[in-house]
């Protein structure tokens, strides 16, 4: 693959990465949430690929200062949003983040692939165990109810 090549998916990935984002910023809660969470892990999975790619090619990540302190979790995936799932895994996940800015900083393609590697193994455990919830309350959803209408009940 050459320079330019690898240059194009590392773009690509990175406009994937900013929309799935986007789409935790303002989402209305538990409205795809667990979607949300498997499309980041797709997109997180996508920029370990690109960087990767970049490493074999011998090239530098860009790095961006201040990373450290400014890559934070959109809102509906902090701390003090009310997530839910495993705490340990919600530890990685935030583990996580802080590495990714920590990569960030630096110039190692291979490092910031890692970072991003990480971020989706965690993403995806985390997007299934919001499949797993969503299908233990579908379960326990009352049955055969039926709404009345207001005549003749």
């Amino acid at each position: 693959m050459s320079a330019d090549a690898v240059v194009e998916r590392a773009q690509e990935a990175a406009g994937r990465w900013r929309a799935a984002l986007r789409a935790h910023q303002f989402a209305a809660p538990d409205d795809g949430f667990g979607e949300r969470l498997a499309q980041l892990a797709n997109a997180a999975e996508e920029q370990e690929s690109a960087f990767r790619a970049a490493d074999r090619e011998g090239l530098s990540a860009r790095p961006v200062p201040g990373a450290r302190d400014a890559i934070q979790a959109p809102p509906e995936l902090r701390p003090d949003s009310g997530r839910r799932g495993p705490g340990e895994l919600w530890e990685r996940f935030d583990r996580g983040v802080a590495a990714l800015g920590d990569a960030l900083e630096g110039t190692s393609s291979i490092r910031v692939s890692h970072a991003y590697g990480e971020l989706s193994k965690v993403l995806r455990l985390l997007a299934d165990e919001e499949e797993q919830y969503q299908v233990e309350a579908r379960r326990r959803a009352p049955r055969g109810m039926v709404r009345r209408s207001g005549r003749g009940a």
